[in-house]
């Protein structure tokens, strides 16, 4: 592949040293992070990635994830994330933009 396609090796190459650099800071983050600190990290994740490959409309983008994949990515309870987006958005750190959909 490097020889017949370089640059699109180049672009595998690149990919997936970020997702490796993805993992790595995701580790770090759950270990040393609240429960609240852990969701609003991955939402602001999410956001960026999102909005890096333009599926960002009005300051909102799509989030195609259930809660309870939320919580089994982040190492939280069901309920625990159900509470802490509670909580985020009466603080308006998060908000729903509309059906599955966060700002």
């Amino acid at each position: 592949m490097f020889k017949s396609h370089p640059s699109r090796a180049y672009d595998l190459t690149w990919i997936a040293e970020v997702e490796e650099h993805f993992l790595g800071e995701t580790l770090v983050a759950l270990g040393q992070r609240s429960a609240g600190q852990r969701v609003a990290w991955a939402l602001l994740r999410i956001h960026h990635r999102l909005r890096a490959v333009s599926l960002e409309k009005a300051g909102a983008v799509p989030l195609a994830f259930r809660q309870q994949s939320l919580a089994d990515a982040l190492g939280l309870s069901l309920v625990h994330i159900n509470e802490t987006l509670m909580r985020l958005r009466e603080q308006g750190s998060a908000g729903n933009k509309g059906q599955g959909e966060v700002v």
